[in-house]
C-alpha cells in the first residue's frame, strides 16, 4: 500500500506515461468500476488496485466528462468514444434517442473495424451492451451480474485472442445507492474490497496466458463517476473526481501530473493498439 501514503517521485507534467512498443502484439484490458470514489479506494483494503498503482501510472484526481450530469450514460459514453456529451449527445441514462454514437463510435468499434483486431466485452450494465457499445463492435460478449462478468473476463483474458477487452463491474455503484457513496460506509468499502478481489482474479488470468511472455499488455482501470449520499449526478467534486490507473509493458510508473479526463481513455487505447483514426476526440494520449 505504498502509494496510499508515500507516492513515488513526481515526473514532469509534459512527459508521456503510456507509449506503445513495436516489438510485440499490443493488447489492452480496460476495466470499469462503476460509481467508485477515489478516496474510498484509499480507505478500503485493495491489494490488487494497490499493485496496479504501485507498478503503473495513476491519478486519484482525474475528472469526469464536463458537459453533462455525472451519470453513467454520459460517463461511459465519453470513456468509450473519447468525446464529451456535447458531441455524443448522451446526456443521461436511457437517453439515447438523439445520440450521435454512430458518428463518434466506441474504441471497441474502431479497433474491430481495422479488420485486424478482435474485441470482447463482459459487462454488468445493460445499457452498455444494448445502447452504447455497437453490436458490430464485438467478437465475444457477456452480460450478467458481477460474478458472471468476472468469470467470463477470466476466460477472455486467459484463453482468448482479443486485442481489446472491456470489463464493467457494477456492485460498487449499487452499494453506494443502497448504503451511501462515502468512504465511511462499511458496505461501500466492502463492495470495493470484493471488487478488488475480482480484479485480482482477472489479473491472475492474464498472468496465466500461455503466450503472455510474447505479448505486450496494458491494463487500464477507471470509473464513470463518484457519488454523494445515496446518488450522483451533481457537478460537484464528490461526483466528478475519479481515478485512472494504468499498468503494463508500455507504462512508465508514477503519478500522472497533468489534468486527466475521461475522454483521454479512448485516444490512449487507440495509440497503444496502433489504430490511426481521423475522427475528432476531446481527449489526449496519457
Amino acid at each position: 500500500m505504498i502509494f496510499k501514503s508515500h507516492p513515488s517521485p513526481l515526473r514532469p507534467a509534459t512527459e508521456r506515461r503510456i507509449a506503445p512498443e513495436n516489438h510485440a502484439p499490443a493488447r489492452v484490458l480496460l476495466i470499469g468500476l462503476d460509481g467508485t470514489r477515489p478516496d474510498a479506494i484509499v480507505e478500503a483494503h485493495t491489494p490488487h488496485l494497490d499493485h496496479v498503482m504501485q507498478n503503473g501510472a495513476f491519478t486519484l484526481h482525474a475528472s469526469t466528462q464536463c458537459d453533462a450530469r455525472t451519470k453513467s450514460g454520459p460517463g461511459w459514453s465519453t470513456i468509450l468514444t473519447g468525446v464529451n456529451p456535447a458531441k455524443h449527445r448522451v446526456a443521461a441514462n436511457q437517453d439515447y434517442a438523439q445520440s450521435q454514437l454512430r458518428t463518434y463510435p466506441t474504441v471497441l468499434w474502431r479497433a474491430k473495424h481495422t479488420g485486424k483486431l478482435k474485441t470482447a466485452m463482459s459487462v454488468h450494465w445493460d445499457d452498455l451492451a444494448n445502447h452504447i457499445i455497437e453490436p458490430d463492435a464485438i467478437d465475444a460478449r457477456t452480460v450478467g451480474n458481477d460474478d458472471v462478468v468476472t468469470t467470463a473476463a477470466e476466460t477472455y483474458v486467459r484463453d482468448g485472442d482479443f486485442s481489446l477487452i472491456f470489463v464493467h463491474l457494477e456492485d460498487i455503484d449499487s452499494a453506494g445507492h443502497d448504503e451511501g457513496f462515502t468512504p465511511k460506509t462499511p458496505a461501500y468499502r466492502a463492495a470495493i474490497e470484493t471488487t478488488d478481489a475480482r480484479i485480482g482474479r482477472i489479473l491472475a488470468a492474464l498472468s496465466q496466458r500461455p503466450t503472455r511472455a510474447t505479448e505486450h499488455w496494458t491494463v487500464i482501470i477507471t470509473t464513470d463517476h463518484g457519488g454523494t449520499r445515496f446518488g450522483h449526478g451533481a457537478r460537484i467534486a464528490a461526483c466528478r473526481r475519479i481515478f485512472v490507473f494504468a499498468m503494463g509493458d508500455s507504462v512508465i510508473p508514477g503519478e500522472l501530473q497533468r489534468p486527466v479526463n475521461q475522454a483521454d481513455i479512448t485516444p490512449t487505447i487507440l495509440d497503444l493498439l496502433g489504430v490511426h483514426d481521423a475522427r475528432v476526440t476531446d481527449g489526449v494520449i496519457l
